[in-house]
């Protein structure tokens, strides 16, 4: 069942020393992601928009290890979801470390609960009380408070990401 949509942002230090605006900006620069995550991927795709010099992409296991490449300034920028990025440029505790690059978000698409294919009727319930808090106006409320309302969704929908029939 699907409830936000959002995309991949770029992550670089606080006052954006390099000016990177775009990915084409990550070009010859050393750029720190998480191994195997849709962000390592764009990555690996943008590289070959790169006119004269190849991106230095490293691969790590968590993000939070990328993320201390880029505080530490052995990377330039690091890819992340938009939501979680958001909470690093703005919380307290991240904020004088980190900040989006643009207001840009690559390959948006839309964030799901996962439900087994036979649980139709706990599918329903949930779409039902989802429906419910969106137009109570709680849903606007929440995502409001976390900085996120780009990615709201006026109803929920099931499988409209994935090309899947709606039955599952």
């Amino acid at each position: 069942m699907d409830y936000f949509q959002a995309g991949t942002s770029i992550v670089v230090q606080r006052g954006n020393p390099r000016g990177i605006t775009d990915l084409k900006d990550l070009c010859g620069q050393v750029v720190a992601t998480e191994e195997g995550t849709v962000q390592d991927d764009l990555l690996h795709r943008s590289e070959h928009g790169c006119d004269h010099e190849k991106m230095t992409i490293r691969e790590y296991k968590t993000n939070a290890d990328a993320l201390l490449q880029l505080r530490t300034g052995r990377a330039v920028a690091v890819l992340n979801d938009y939501p979680p990025a958001a909470y690093l440029a703005s919380d307290v505790k991240t904020r004088a470390y980190y900040q989006l690059a643009s207001t840009v978000q690559y390959e948006p698409g839309l964030f799901g609960i996962a439900l087994a294919k036979g649980s139709s009727m706990l599918r329903d319930a949930l779409r039902a009380a989802l429906d419910r808090i969106i137009r109570s106006g709680a849903y606007a409320e929440l995502l409001q408070r976390w900085g996120l309302t780009g990615g709201g969704l006026a109803a929920s929908s099931i499988n409209a990401g994935s090309g899947s029939p709606t039955g599952g």
